[in-house]
């Protein structure tokens, strides 16, 4: 009776490594999507638009600072004045 119980198991815990799969594999696909479209609003808006953590350090600068100011992501790389 002990090894039918195991098989049991066995399937489940199968069945549910796929189905994190799946839900990972969705996951993934969604933030790609996202990522997507905040590269295509950051780059192409006429907004000054930067990414800072939590120490001031810069993490985006977009295009719209060398339009706008003349300076580059490299020129701003630094930290800003919080």
């Amino acid at each position: 009776m002990m090894p039918q119980w195991n098989g049991i198991a066995l399937g489940a815990l199968a069945i549910l490594s796929g189905y994190q799969q799946f839900r990972i594999y969705r996951i993934r696909r969604e933030s790609k999507k996202r990522e997507e479209l905040f590269q295509i609003v950051t780059e192409n808006a006429a907004d000054m638009i930067a990414l800072v953590d939590v120490k001031g350090h810069r993490l985006y600068n977009s295009p719209a600072y060398k339009r706008v100011l003349g300076y580059t992501a490299a020129e701003l790389g630094g930290n800003i004045l919080l």
